[in-house]
Parts: C-alpha cells; structure tokens; sequence
C-alpha cells in the first residue's frame, strides 16, 4: 500500500502525492562531453525516463551543468555534496533540483544554500533524511521551501 505523501515537482514532473511512478536515471559522462550528455538525455528520454541526474563535483562544473541544462529536454538535477558555492552556482545555471548531503556542509552554508533554493520558491525546510533533495520552484506558496528526500522515497515504500 502507498502512504499518503506531499507531491512535488522536478520541473514539470509532479512526485508523490499519488503522482505516477517517474523514471528518473544518472548521465555516466563527464560533464566535459556537453554534446555526449545531451544525447545521452536524448537516448534516455527515447526509453522513458523523465529525469536526468548529472554529477557535479566543482563550480566549474555548475558551469558545464548550466550548458547542458540550456539544452536538455528533461528536467536536470545537479548532484552536488561537498562545497555549497558549487550548489549555488548549480541553481543559478537551472537546475530543477539539486541533490546534497548536509553532513558534507557548515550549518551557514546549507542554510545558503537554502536561502538560494528558496528565493526560487518552494517550502520549508524537513530535514528527514541525511540526503537532502532541494526542489527549486514554486510548490505550495513562494514563501516556502522543500528540502527532503524523504518525501520522494517514502512515496514508493510500503
């Protein structure tokens, strides 16, 4: 049985909530390789995904994430753990979410982090899990602020 969960969307793809299962999978090349990235989105939308994960391990590769993301017919989320500057510079360059472990950051520059995400729009922060998810865009009021990934996984188990 499926527990009653909040939806929330990665870009236009609603999660939760009674929303339907989505597919979401994780790039394999390097961020370097903006045109491999691209077609392998291309490719993984083509079998059914609606999400693209990439890894982004430095500002400079926000960067390269940005481009990507310019170009891509998926919603992206960057997967960033270390260096908050590198998760700002990820929501400037358009990520839909941004994937981070909190145990890897200062409590101020999470709480930057969270500032940033939340000037997108969304809801406030439920730390329920030592893996936060930030969903950046409107969700419930534009006041507010999601952060957990929790939600997410707690939508598909029994």
């Amino acid at each position: 049985m499926r527990r009653h969960t909040r939806q929330v969307k990665i870009g236009p793809v609603p999660v939760g909530g009674g929303a339907p299962v989505s597919v979401q999978s994780m790039a394999r090349r390097p961020l370097e390789d903006i045109d491999g990235n691209l077609d392998e989105i291309r490719r993984a939308a083509a079998a059914g995904c609606h999400v693209m994960r990439l890894a982004v391990p430095s500002r400079d590769g926000a960067k390269l994430f940005g481009r990507i993301a310019a170009r891509s017919e998926l919603p992206r989320v960057a997967d960033t753990h270390f260096d908050f500057r590198t998760a700002l510079t990820a929501i400037a360059e358009g990520a839909a979410k941004v994937r981070i472990n909190p145990g890897n950051m200062a409590q101020d520059s999470l709480a930057r982090v969270v500032d940033a995400a939340g000037a997108r729009g969304s809801i406030p922060p439920t730390f329920l899990s030592p893996v936060i998810l930030l969903t950046l865009e409107s969700l419930v009021t534009p006041e507010r602020f999601l952060i957990e990934l929790s939600i997410v996984l707690d939508e598909f188990s029994e």
